[in-house]
């Protein structure tokens, strides 16, 4: 076993340029020893964030903002890390923070989620993979694309008409790759997932009915969407998501707030191997609102790597929900 003071840990730092909205990354050798070492690698790497023009407001100017990444992979233990809260000018400034990465890791996946640092929303979520062992991504660099949660294209509001004129208090069906919304749960082939009522409770997610698949819900956990960003194996694919819940021995088996799925969503896309990752921002009320969500999709990568969905790239979105 090596001792302490030899083990040596690759730094990745990144830095934020408001005007370009560029990062930076460099990998430097670090030792445990209060000395400087000289690098055991140093590769200077530019890394854009891109895809931030539909969040800009929010990142640039007064606001607070935080930024949570994470690195899966051999050697992490699997949490998140938070820098900020920071804010930065239209023009100037920037941010600088660091991921140690086990200078032995193989294949990675950096995951960042850039929030309002108020609320603690996320604003937008995007991953990319490294491997350091091999020399990627190399001194080309690493690009990030951020998705933004915070469209119509990506977050389902059901609330928009409370009460009895609300269309979905009694249940609802959704397709991610249309951005089709339908009160009932029993819907055309064409929509992915249903969210049902329970008498005297509250609502579950379901296979929708006419889904050529069988089971196509998982449930991730709850909490923030970078640390739940995977596919999880087929076992936890089930037809009804209080199926996945009581797998993973959670409290409560209806819909929460903060609750994350991973969603097989081949059917709307007709094409196998797509999912969709969706939080749950609000469960909904029996009565008066049907569950309100967030979403990522992705149809090639299991992780939430940037993908727009048709209506987004057709700028066909609805407003209306």
């Amino acid at each position: 076993m090596r001792s302490r003071s030899t083990k040596k840990r690759r730094v990745l730092s990144l830095i934020l340029a408001p005007a370009g909205v560029l990062l930076g990354l460099w990998f430097l050798g670090a030792g445990c020893s209060s000395e400087p070492t000289a690098p055991e690698r140093s590769v200077a790497l530019s890394v854009a964030l891109n895809r931030l023009n539909q969040v800009q407001a929010s990142l640039l100017g007064a606001a607070q903002n935080e930024i949570l990444y994470r690195l899966d992979g051999a050697g992490e233990t699997g949490f998140h890390q938070v820098y900020g809260p920071f804010s930065t000018s239209a023009s100037t400034g920037s941010v600088t923070f660091t991921v140690k990465v086990p200078a032995s890791s193989g294949p990675q996946v950096l995951s960042l989620q850039l929030n309002d640092a108020s609320t603690h929303q996320p604003l937008a979520v995007g991953a990319a993979s490294l491997d350091l062992a091999s020399g990627a991504p190399g001194e080309g660099g690493l690009v990030v694309d951020m998705g933004s949660v915070t469209r119509t294209c990506y977050y389902t509001y059901e609330n928009l008409n409370p009460g009895v004129s609300n269309l979905y208090y009694n249940g609802s069906s959704y397709s991610f790759f249309q951005d089709v919304l339908v009160a009932g749960f029993v819907g055309p082939s064409a929509l992915d997932i249903s969210f049902v009522p329970l008498a005297g409770g509250g609502f579950y997610m379901e296979t929708n009915p006419g889904n050529t698949l069988t089971n196509s819900i998982a449930y991730l956990g709850n909490g923030d969407l970078v640390d739940f960003d995977r596919v999880p194996p087929a076992s936890q694919f089930f037809q009804y998501s209080y199926q996945g819940k009581a797998a993973a021995g959670a409290g409560v088996t209806l819909l929460q707030t903060g609750d994350i799925y991973c969603v097989r969503a081949d059917n709307s896309y007709k094409v196998a191997g797509v999912h969709a990752w969706v939080q749950v921002t609000d469960p909904g009320t029996i009565g008066a609102t049907g569950p309100s969500f967030r979403f990522r999709v992705n149809s090639t990568l299991p992780y939430f790597a940037y993908e727009q969905t048709s209506p987004d790239v057709a700028s066909t979105c609805s407003p209306n929900y």
